[in-house]
């Protein structure tokens, strides 16, 4: 089970990541050649005994060769550290990504706005 939580920023490790306000970031794909939407959150993942134990999500967002929002989660406990996750982001494979929706998604004014149509109409 996943819960997430807010907290302020002066609790993420001091890595370069968590600099940014709201953890977000655009990281470039060496594997797609175009920026990526990244941003992290911190909560909790109950092992077996139904313990929870502090986790890092780190969510990948970019555009779809059908218009739609593709999404990877990669995870891991927050007692690694958080950069050794971010740095492996830029040569990962994402399925089905279109580079060249993404790149002008998020190159649009109102990129990555709650209230932007879908990737298909950035382009």
């Amino acid at each position: 089970m996943f819960e997430a939580h807010y907290i302020s920023e002066s609790d993420y490790p001091t890595d370069d990541f968590s600099t940014d306000t709201g953890l977000t970031r655009r990281l470039h794909s060496r594997v797609h050649h175009c920026p990526l939407h990244v941003w992290t959150a911190r909560g909790k993942r109950k092992d077996e005994a139904d313990i929870p134990h502090p986790h890092w999500f780190v969510y990948i967002e970019y555009c779809r060769t059908d218009g739609s929002h593709g999404y990877r989660l990669l995870e891991q406990p927050c007692s690694q550290g958080l950069a050794a996750l971010i740095s492996s982001i830029p040569t990962l494979e994402l399925p089905a990504i279109d580079p060249q929706q993404t790149r002008a998604w998020l190159e649009a004014p109102a990129a990555v706005d709650t209230r932007q149509p879908a990737c298909a109409a950035a382009g």
